[in-house]
This record gives structure tokens, sequence and C-alpha cells, in this order.
């Protein structure tokens, strides 16, 4: 089967049908087999009314007791309608399906699973589902997936397409090297595909489970190494030489430099020195000295005739770093010419904002979101540094790294 093959192919999929499976983007088989179940659910022996317990998903065997009673409320049928066991009675409610009344009869063995609700002295099942004994048996034997859903697809609808995908499917090449696969014990790609969605034991659904969660820490690290490779490749057109004003400011500061911090401003201040774009993430605990190590940088881009920015995840943070900058250039005389935007600010002054940074008076463009604007046209950005990186996007952190 090829995995780009269009879902509408299956059997029993329409053009509705497809439509619905779209919305969960869904569009080809192979999308159809790597959407995976949110939870699982097991179909234990079925309960005495006296066993069940409110909260819980159960499945009880009881007797219908009497006739159903229907009512209206507005446009909404209720039915409610008593079962009976040896050990109690259960009350079942169900919604929109007047034609049970002729389907429920009194006397009569059913099977209803649902979740269990306690109202006074009443236990109550609503909207459960009804099994015929055979059906339930067989449903006992498996493990069953539940997916997420979206209005118009019920799950029996997923499974039974799922089903007809895996049976066609041939998943070609094992991704990973034979040496990983036995180092940290994970079953063969073709068989975890096939556990994930239809596990025969809780055990082989761990061991699916395992395989396709290392997988995906796998690909991941492999993207990053890729990515990092091309970066690493790209020619720095904005190279800078050391100045003596980074040294100044490291002579002055009331502090002498730890030495994680004074190892990572050295790795900083030769990467930026060098032929290719630096790409790199400063990770500490709050107080560790990151936001000292980024105006270094900044420093140094200024030093140099370039512009930096800095963008904050919120306008108190951003305010909070554009007075940091004040306070360093009124007490050490620094060569920055910081500017401050934020979407709070009146268009007047965005306009204002706008051309220092487009002329080249600004050196040092503190802001948010706003930063990133299409209006916001920098003379020559050559160091982007984001505070919180993980709240931004990776397209947003690309706009900003693409205006240099």
């Amino acid at each position: 089967m090829n995995k780009n093959m269009d879902i509408i192919h299956l059997k029993g999929i329409g053009e509705k049908s497809a439509n619905l499976f779209h919305k969960l983007h869904i569009v080809t088989t192979g999308d159809l087999i790597h959407y995976f179940p949110r939870e699982y659910e097991t179909f234990g022996e079925p309960l005495a009314v006296s066993e069940t317990v409110p909260g819980d998903i159960c499945t009880v065997r009881g007797i219908i007791k009497g006739a159903p009673q229907v009512k209206k409320v507005r446009n909404l049928s209720i039915m409610n309608v008593q079962v009976y066991d040896a050990t109690g009675i259960i009350q079942l409610t169900f919604f929109n399906m007047p034609y049970l009344r002729g389907t429920l009869k009194s006397g009569q063995f059913y099977l209803f699973r649902g979740r269990v609700q306690q109202k006074g002295p009443l236990k109550i099942m609503e909207q459960p589902r009804i099994y015929k004994e055979e059906e339930y048996r067989q449903l006992m034997a498996f493990i069953q997936p539940r997916y997420p859903l979206t209005k118009g697809l019920t799950n029996q609808s997923i499974v039974k397409a799922m089903k007809q995908a895996l049976s066609l499917y041939a998943p070609g090449e094992e991704h990973l090297p034979p040496e990983i696969l036995e180092k940290y014990s994970l079953i063969d790609y073709e068989t975890a595909i096939h556990s994930i969605h239809f596990p025969d034991t809780t055990d082989s659904l761990l061991a699916a489970r395992k395989r396709m969660v290392f997988e995906e820490f796998f690909m991941f690290i492999l993207m990053l190494r890729k990515s990092r490779e091309l970066t690493e490749s790209e020619p720095n057109h904005f190279p800078m030489l050391e100045t003596a004003d980074t040294g100044r400011l490291l002579e002055a500061l009331p502090y002498r430099l730890t030495a994680a911090q004074q190892k990572v401003w050295e790795e900083i201040r030769t990467d930026v020195s060098g032929g290719f774009v630096m790409n790199r993430l400063v990770q500490g605990d709050v107080g560790s000295g990151k936001t000292i190590i980024a105006f270094l940088a900044l420093l140094m881009c200024a030093c140099n005739g370039y512009q930096g920015a800095l963008m904050a995840p919120t306008e108190v943070l951003a305010m909070q770093h554009y007075e940091s900058v004040q306070a360093l250039i009124d007490t050490y005389g620094l060569p920055f010419r910081p500017v401050l935007l934020v979407g709070s600010m009146r268009p007047g002054e965005k306009r204002s904002v706008y051309e220092d940074i487009r002329l080249g008076r600004a050196n040092l463009v503190i802001g948010t979101h706003a930063v990133i604007q299409d209006k916001v046209v920098f003379r020559k950005l050559a160091l982007v540094v984001t505070d919180e990186q993980h709240r931004f996007g990776v397209r947003q952190r690309e706009a900003l790294a693409g205006k240099g």
C-alpha cells in the first residue's frame, strides 16, 4: 500500500466521511496509520449493580424493569428505564434515542456499559452502550483503542478504517539500526505500529509505546543535529572584532563572572567573530547570569557598528530589560543607543522608533512581538537575542532572525 494513498480509497469512506477525517488532518493512509489512540479501554467481566463505583466506566448485566418512559424537553427526547439484578437497581438514561423504546423489552437480559453516577440513593448510567453477550465476549479478548474525535466521526469509524489500512500496510525498511534495537530492547517498527493501535496485551502495548516514543525523540535529536550542521555552514555576513568596551565593562562590574559564565562568554565571542552564523541556546536557572552574557554580546555587536535586537515575551519583561540597559549606560557610559518597542505604544511613538531603527540611529532594539512586524525595517541587524525563547514559536523567532 502506498502511504500517500488518499483515504477515500478505503472501503466505507466516501466524500462526506473523508471530509470528517480531513478535520483531524488525516488525508492519506499514512496520516491515518500515524494517528495514534489517546487512550485504551479494557472490557472486564460484567459487574453486579452493587459492585459498580460512581465515576467509573462499568459494564452491568441486568433485566429491564417495566416499560421505558419517554419525555420531551423542547427538542430533546429523554428516555429513562430501570435495570435490576439480584443486588440492586440502576437507572439508564438515553438522549434522542426514542427507538430504543421498542428494542428494550421488559424482563429481558442486556449488557450495558457506561459511566456510573450517584444521584441521591439512585445509581444512574447516561447514554450507555448496549452489547449482545457474544459481541461483548469478543471485546473482552482485546484492548480497545480510543481515538480523538471530531463531530460526526465515531470511534468505530476510525477503528474500521484503521484495521483496513493496517491490513494493506507494508512498512518497508526499518528506521533504526539493528544495534540500536538490540541495545535498547526495542521491537521492530511493523510490530510497533500494529500494537500501538490494537495491542493484544498490556505488555505489547507498553513495548509499542516504548518503541514509538524512542523513535520520536531519536528523530527529533537527529533533525536538531542536521539543523545545526546546516546553520554551522551558513556564512556569517556580520563578523565582529573584539573591542575594548566589553573588557572595560567586565572590569567595572562590581562582581566577577563565574567560571561557567566566563566559558559561555568566550564561546559566544568566538562564534560571532567566526566565519559562520551562530545559533546558540544559553540555559540556566533564574539569577544564574544569562542576562549579563546577552548584554555583553549585544555590546560587542553595537561596538562593531551593527544593530542588535532583544525580544521578550511580555511588555513587563521588555521594559525591565530596557531599564537595565539604561542603568548600564548611565553607570558605565556604554555606547548603546537603545529604543523600546512594544504593542501598547501610541502610533506616533512607534513611527518615531521605526525611523530610528531604519536609519540606524538605534543600535539596540528591545521589545515584544512588535519587533517582528513588517513595519520594522533594520539597517544592519547582526545579532538577535530572544529571552525565554520557549514562549515564542519557531516562525516568530525565524521572522526576527530573518530581518538581519
